[in-house]
């Protein structure tokens, strides 16, 4: 029997049930099962000291919980090295700084999913895009973006980022033909 450390334990006695009991083919699913504070950060904690989860193939769905603030998910970012994709889609999530700033020192983490939320501000992504070589799949679709020029910046010298998907968003023609031609074709691009 695996002897469980303090984070799995208190993701147990958080969620009455054993992380691995939500690995669907290989998918840690919470999708609607992450809807209180005291959740996110039982799974930020798992997070962070990349505890081994049996089954698990390194992508979590945190979508669907009215999920507000991500700073504690940003935070095991900066440390993880076993999450490959995240989504964050349909929650209600309005500031991505912490994540921006995970970006920057993260390698493992290649597909992020902030669809349809709130979010207006995607500067820290951007400059985090700068520097980063890991993530190749942005989705942002659905939410409230306006201003693209630090994801356009970042482009310029980013060749590691093959789709991004701000279909839905608020931006306007210009900035999206400004974009389309720094994309240059380089994968899917939904503008």
């Amino acid at each position: 029997m695996k002897t469980l450390g303090a984070a799995e334990q208190h993701f147990e006695i958080v969620f009455g049930t054993s992380l691995e009991s939500f690995v669907i083919d290989g998918i840690l699913n919470l999708d609607g099962k992450c809807d209180t504070e005291e959740k996110l950060k039982a799974v930020a904690r798992v997070l962070a000291i990349n505890v081994e989860i049996d089954g698990w193939n390194g992508i979590l769905d945190l979508s669907g919980n009215g999920i507000v603030n991500i700073d504690v998910i940003g935070q095991a970012l900066e440390t993880n090295n076993t999450l490959k994709e995240l989504s964050l889609s349909f929650n209600q999530i309005v500031d991505i700084d912490a994540i921006g700033k995970a970006l920057e020192t993260n390698n493992t983490l290649n597909a992020l999913n902030l669809s349809y939320n709130q979010i207006v501000d995607i500067d820290a992504i951007g400059k985090a895009l700068e520097t980063s070589n890991t993530l190749t799949l942005l989705y942002l679709q659905g939410n409230l973006i306006v201003n693209i020029d630090t994801i356009g910046k970042a482009l310029e010298t980013n060749d590691t980022l093959n789709a991004l998907d701000l279909s839905g968003d608020q931006i306007v023609d210009a900035n999206k033909q400004k974009l389309d031609s720094i994309w240059n074709n380089r994968g899917r691009l939904h503008i």
